[in-house]
């Protein structure tokens, strides 16, 4: 059953749906309800292996989790005030955070989807609207990197965007933002700290794996277009 993107459907100007799917299930929807959309998400536990020229391999999403949180004292992290940082460079970091994103990747969105729906998600975390926390980091003056923190009613903390400046990487910023996220799912009660990246994106897998974060799955995502 595939399910109507509202809000994605909005945002791109695109009939969009979801699809969780199998391969097998997916080769008997190919000509029918898929037809309806112009964009189709298609999430699988599994690897296809024979694709329709329509289906596009755009992601593998890698999930990870940590319980085993713990708070450092010697971790003092910011957040984010735009009286005192620059809102440039931290949308300039947003932008950063999502170069291996699949909305950058597929060159069939629109051009400037990927600017604008990074530009937006750092907006609403800055607001509060999808984010307790904007977290940033300063090295020698400069904002160097940034982290944002939601918190879920199942006592989750979710890590949603993170980078660090090239200038400023190989100095721990970004192990020191993680911290920093796990310090407050502490203070907060919080038990369980997740955070998803794409498999390319082996900084960020190198990242987490040495964080002490465990994969929790994996999802193939596909993009199947009606041009």
């Amino acid at each position: 059953m595939i399910e109507k993107l509202v809000w994605d459907s909005d945002f791109f100007n695109l009939k969009i749906g979801k699809f969780n799917t199998t391969e097998s299930q997916l080769k008997g929807a190919i000509h029918l309800e898929l037809n309806k959309y112009d964009l189709i998400y298609i999430f699988s536990e599994q690897e296809f292996i024979n694709l329709s020229p329509e289906v596009h391999l755009v992601d593998v999403k890698v999930n990870f989790s940590k319980t085993n949180l713990h708070f450092n004292d010697g971790i003092v992290i910011s957040e984010y005030d735009y009286t005192k940082h620059s809102y440039n460079k931290l949308l300039e970091l947003a932008l950063l955070s999502g170069i291996y994103s699949r909305y950058k990747k597929d060159c069939n969105f629109s051009a400037g989807s990927y600017e604008n729906l990074y530009k937006m998600w750092i907006d609403k975390s800055i607001d509060k609207s999808i984010a307790q926390y904007v977290l940033v980091e300063t090295y020698e003056g400069e904002l160097a990197g940034f982290v944002t923190l939601q918190f879920k009613p199942e006592s989750t903390g979710v890590i949603g965007l993170i980078a660090v400046d090239p200038l400023f990487q190989g100095k721990k910023i970004a192990s020191r933002l993680i911290q920093a996220c796990e310090n407050l799912c502490v203070l907060n009660n919080i038990n369980v700290l997740e955070v998803s990246t794409q498999l390319d994106n082996k900084p960020a897998m190198c990242l987490y794996e040495y964080s002490n974060f465990t994969i929790k799955n994996q999802q193939f995502i596909y993009h199947h277009w009606n041009l």
